[in-house]
């Protein structure tokens, strides 16, 4: 009906499930078995190629778009829609002289909240006087209360985006976010394609490194407060409601730069989401072993293909 459409991708619905530890990590313990995943793996490349072939535009995460076939525009450069004014009547000072640290894990394993606990415990047995304040399966607006009293927030440890949903309410609050991952700021900025004023300044490392992290701000907590006003400014600055609606308008209008857009040809991150590096070498290994590369689904990525197989290796 010569309609133009626009299709957003959000992450686990493109993203390879050999790398996706939202369904290998499941919090119930039930097995995501190889062949699952090779048939899974086989519908999604077809939905996304399907997709592709009738959309004009799209948009997504650019760290998980393995299966993409043209030019993506980064999820980043669009950003998360938030208002500068969201829930201004929670105001609950944290009245403890306990340093209080929240996590809000939407997924147990694949936030990676056993090691987030095992840190915790760790700093706390070394005399560091901490608070930590876990929530799972509540309502938002505890969520929200619960930012309002904590001094800085532990999103996740297998990220790979910088600054997701919580972190970004985190950013509202004027709260720092701890998130951690394997990707290097080189494939947050797109091969140097988005400048690092694009890039959310969310403290970000790799995960081995989380108690050190911690006890960084633990050692310095007068840089909360400096950390967090950064967060709320790239937020106010970049991801408002109106700002994110010009830039579908934009998209929309064929007015994004085609330098910001991200070629699927050049990705190169294997280690996807919510699975440590043994976890998610491990499962491809034995996908492969089982199925071979063809499994994959990347037989039009040469480059990318001997990345993941030399990976697991």
């Amino acid at each position: 009906m010569n309609k133009k459409i626009v299709y957003v991708f959000n992450g686990s619905d493109h993203r390879p499930p050999y790398i996706n530890g939202s369904i290998i990590n499941r919090d119930n313990d039930e097995v995501y078995t190889i062949e699952k995943c090779r048939s899974e793996t086989k519908l999604i490349k077809v939905k996304v190629k399907t997709i592709e072939k009738y959309a004009d535009v799209i948009i997504g995460h650019h760290l998980s778009a393995h299966f993409h076939e043209r030019p993506i525009i980064p999820f980043v450069l669009i950003g998360i829609p938030s208002s500068s004014e969201i829930k201004k009547s929670i105001k609950i000072p944290n009245c403890s002289n306990k340093i209080r640290i929240l996590h809000a894990p939407s997924m147990l394993k694949a936030k990676g909240t056993h090691y987030i606990r095992k840190a915790i415990g760790i700093l706390k047995a070394k005399g560091y006087s901490i608070e930590y304040v876990e929530i799972n399966g509540r309502p938002n607006t505890e969520v929200l209360e619960e930012l309002s009293k904590c001094d800085f927030v532990i999103d996740e440890i297998y990220s790979d985006a910088r600054m997701a949903g919580f972190a970004t309410e985190a950013a509202i609050y004027k709260k720092p976010a701890i998130v951690c991952g394997y990707a290097d700021i080189g494939h947050f900025a797109h091969n140097g394609k988005l400048h690092k004023s694009l890039i959310p300044p969310v403290i970000y490392d790799y995960p081995d490194n989380l108690t050190e992290m911690i006890e960084k701000l633990l050692k310095n907590p007068q840089s909360l407060k400096r950390i967090g006003i950064q967060c709320n400014k790239f937020v106010v600055n970049n991801w408002k409601n109106e700002d994110v609606a010009r830039r579908f308008l934009m998209a929309i209008g064929n007015k994004i730069p085609q330098k910001y857009f991200f070629d699927p040809y050049e990705l190169s991150y294997v280690n996807g989401f919510g699975l440590s590096e043994k976890e998610g070498k491990n499962y491809l290994r034995k996908l492969i072993d089982k199925f071979g590369l063809n499994a994959l689904e990347l037989n039009d990525k040469p480059h990318l293909l001997e990345l993941f197989s030399n990976y697991c290796k």
